[in-house]
This record gives structure tokens, sequence and C-alpha cells, in this order.
């Protein structure tokens, strides 16, 4: 579990040629954590309330990576979704 997001750290920028290990890329790895950590905490909550402030946490840290121009608003998208999904899937093989 822990060795995807590293994984996605360091070969974000390779697959388009465009960015650096420290600078933008293919996919925001600090996009996919804050979602990804969002859906795990929404899923062991069960609360409406819990669930969207770690969603609303999640938009922050996205939004942050927009708005220092580390990240365009397509890479932190398929970094909320990379998040999600791992979340999903690791949920779905544990319970």
């Amino acid at each position: 579990r822990s060795t995807l997001f590293p994984y996605t750290t360091l070969f974000r920028s390779q697959p388009l040629g465009k960015g650096t290990p420290f600078k933008g890329g293919a996919v925001s790895g600090h996009s996919a954590l804050g979602f990804c950590l969002a859906a795990i905490i929404s899923f062991v909550a069960n609360n409406s309330i819990v669930t969207l402030i770690s969603f609303a946490m999640a938009i922050l840290i996205a939004e942050s990576r927009v708005g220092a121009k580390i990240h365009s608003l397509a890479e932190v998208i398929f970094g909320a979704i990379l998040g999600i999904s791992i979340a999903t899937i690791l949920f779905k093989i544990i319970v």
C-alpha cells in the first residue's frame, strides 16, 4: 500500500515529459494522498459531517497545488481520481 504514492510521485513527470520530481507532472501526488485519506476517513467514519470536512481538506490541498502553479487543474483531478480509486480498491479487498 505505502509504495503506491512514492511510485506516483517519482514517475508522474516521466510519461508526458513534463515537470520534474519536485515540480508538476502528470498526476498530483499531494492530491492523490489527500483524496485517498479523505475517502478512507469517509469509509471508516460513517458520519456525513466528518466526510464533508475530510473532502473539504482534500479540496484545499488540491487548490493549493493549482494556486501555487505547481500543477494544472487536470493533474489535480487525475490525482483525486487516483487517490479515491486506490482507497476504494483497498477497502473492497480488505472488507
